[in-house]
């Protein structure tokens, strides 16, 4: 994946969501910027297909960078990439993948990573995938 040394980044991130540590949803948006990147963000809790589509080619990103922890928002997010997936797709996941936040186990967290083009996860269990 070559992205332009200034890259428009759409940022999919729940700000409500990532309890106790909501700052570093913001602060990585917050972060980009300074480093002089576009970014629009976009809620996947209130997302739905039609507004992803739009904020996509209204914004025109080269890169759509999740941090979507949420099970049911990773698969609502999955379910738009495998609907419409117009450019790379990443998710860092910050989180087991047991799926163990929201306690969702009927979600299979490691099935919807085919989804996305790249996905980074914290968990050393995560590597293999």
């Amino acid at each position: 994946m070559k992205l332009s040394k200034k890259p428009r980044i759409v940022y999919i991130v729940d700000p409500s969501y990532g309890a106790p540590y909501p700052y570093a949803f913001a602060g990585l948006a917050n972060t980009m910027e300074k480093m002089g990147l576009e970014i629009s963000c976009l809620n996947p809790a209130t997302a739905i297909l039609e507004s992803f589509r739009q904020e996509i080619e209204e914004f025109k990103p080269e890169l759509i960078f999740g941090f979507i922890q949420h099970p049911l928002q990773i698969k609502k997010i999955a379910g738009f990439l495998d609907e419409y997936h117009p450019v790379a797709a990443i998710n860092w996941y910050d989180e087991d993948p047991n799926c163990v936040v929201g306690n969702h186990s009927e979600i299979d967290i490691i099935e919807l990573t085919s989804s996305f083009d790249m996905w980074f996860g914290i968990d050393a269990k995560m590597v293999p995938f």
